[in-house]
């Protein structure tokens, strides 16, 4: 990074880096330099700390923005009770500090929260067995939600019951990847219920996007979809592998020449170029950033704006899936709050929504004791197994 600094020309604006953990020390040491850094796929909220990253803008979401997706669907299919697997690093803690608050406003009982930081196995085992736990909310890297779901396998806590809520950005076929003792169709047979929570990469709109292209002596402006058609084709023609946060990366660009093309007639104003800025600049620093506060344009990815700590505010895709078999069931809108479902919506083994765990209801019927256990209510009447013992009547689960 240093070389980087020190090789002319000077930087005006840094693009990147990719992950959060090699973003935060760059973002950290950009006011000493004054250089304006906008991030394409670092998510962590802790990034969102204007006091700590004055100069951090990014074109991705903050993992905190899926929250308020995660509770939507909670409430949506009226599940009251959650538990909580949280790894610990940075990016999953402080997203679980935010979740917590939420849960509890919106009367969701929380019955356990565990953390790991190499092994999630007991944290599973406790949760699923001891707690009984059903709809698990999974904040992991994917090598730990490998490790999670092999311990279900091997304990046998799989099936319709149990719903797994985790993250949407780990790779496709990440039961594949032989780090655990489990084998890949084990992975896939624990990992029954799924449901994936990300942002939206690749804007569905029609309305077409800032990129113009100059054809004989017209300039056309193409859609996300064509956008995407046309690198999809630079990729296999270059023999290039894809990238997940391609949109955003193409977004970042985007926001970057913008931001350098307005800042120009009011360099000029002060005397100033883009070729004649230095390090230690705060005014032209302090422009940068004014400009990119106010910009607003139709991306690759959506709508790009910028809120008051840097952060893009998106839609978030709701993914189900099913032992690797995924579609999208809904999207959140972060905006105001909304949660629409897709025309091929959430699909459940029996037809049935997997309840929250089992509540013992008991009730007074023609002198005997009926009991019946909330997860089987959800079960149409013949498929109730009933049996009078002792005196009692009772749903068998």
């Amino acid at each position: 990074m240093l070389d980087l600094i020190n090789t002319p020309p000077h930087k005006i604006v840094f693009l990147g880096p990719g992950c959060s953990i090699a973003t935060t020390p760059i973002a950290e040491a950009a006011p000493y330099w004054q250089a304006v850094q906008i991030g394409y796929s670092a998510t962590s909220p802790s990034l969102s700390n204007k006091e700590k990253y004055p100069l951090y803008f990014r074109t991705s979401t903050s993992e905190i923005m899926e929250n308020p997706a995660r509770v939507a669907l909670l409430k949506y299919f009226k599940w009251k009770r959650v538990a909580v697997i949280v790894q610990q690093a940075d990016i999953f803690e402080l997203t679980v500090d935010d979740l917590i608050p939420m849960l509890m406003e919106s009367n969701v009982t929380v019955i356990a929260t565990e953390s790991f930081q190499n092994d999630p196995s007991s944290s599973v085992k406790y949760l699923l067995k001891k707690r009984d736990a059903r709809i698990i909310i999974g904040l992991m890297y994917d090598g730990m939600y490998r490790k999670a779901m092999c311990t279900a396998y091997r304990e046998q806590l799989y099936g319709n019951r149990y719903v797994w809520i985790i993250v949407g950005w780990y790779q496709d076929d990440w039961w594949t990847i032989k780090d655990v003792e489990c084998k890949g169709k084990q992975l896939k047979k624990a990992a029954t219920n799924v449901i994936e929570t990300r942002p939206i990469l690749l804007s569905m709109s029609r309305e077409s996007t800032i990129s113009g292209k100059k054809k004989s002596i017209r300039i056309t402006f193409q859609t996300p979809r064509q956008l995407d058609a046309e690198y999809k084709e630079r990729l296999e023609r270059l023999n290039i592998s894809h990238h997940l946060w391609s949109s955003f990366t193409y977004d970042a660009a985007w926001s970057i020449a913008l931001m350098l093309n307005k800042s120009i007639p009011l360099l000029r104003e002060k005397n100033k170029t883009l070729e004649g800025m230095d390090y230690g600049d705060a005014d032209g620093a302090k422009m940068m950033r004014d400009i990119l506060f106010r910009t607003d344009f139709w991306g690759m990815s959506g709508r790009v704006s910028f809120d008051e700590d840097g952060n893009r505010q998106s839609l978030v895709q709701i993914t189900q899936n099913k032992r690797g078999m995924k579609h999208v069931v809904a999207k959140f809108d972060v905006r105001d709050r909304t949660l629409t479902l897709c025309n091929e919506s959430f699909v459940w083994e029996g037809g049935r929504v997997p309840a929250d765990g089992v509540t013992i209801i008991q009730k007074l019927w023609n002198n005997f004791l009926l009991v019946l256990f909330d997860s089987e209510l959800h079960l149409p009447k013949k498929q109730r197994a009933l049996r009078i013992v002792q005196g009692r009547e009772e749903t068998k689960s």
